[in-house]
């Protein structure tokens, strides 16, 4: 008979957890063909969960530099508006330009 786990210090951090993990595993699985194997073999498995992974990542990478980007675009846009003739650098480059 299976004894109690003795850290049940969390119960609810571990259900949200869980419940991430299994949104990550899901979209792999779905969007990202993890759910069967190309090649046979353990080997080839696990490289094609590592470029599955990659993948996946890279991904959200992408999202998130870009919302950062935007983001950042968007507190220039503002404080241009308050300074019209006020020259700014696009994207922080070396590009001025004069805003009206």
């Amino acid at each position: 008979m299976r004894s109690k786990p003795q850290n049940t210090a969390d119960p609810m951090g571990r259900r949200r957890r869980l419940r991430r993990s299994e949104g990550y595993h899901g979209e792999a699985k779905t969007w990202h063909g993890l759910s069967r194997a190309i090649r046979r073999g353990l080997i080839n498995m696990k490289i094609q969960a590592y470029l599955t992974a990659a993948a996946v990542n890279l991904k959200r990478l992408a999202s998130a530099s870009l919302s950062i980007l935007l983001f950042v675009y968007s507190q220039e846009a503002t404080s241009s508006a308050r300074h019209p003739f006020r020259q700014r650098k696009v994207f922080g480059i070396g590009l001025s330009v004069a805003s009206a």
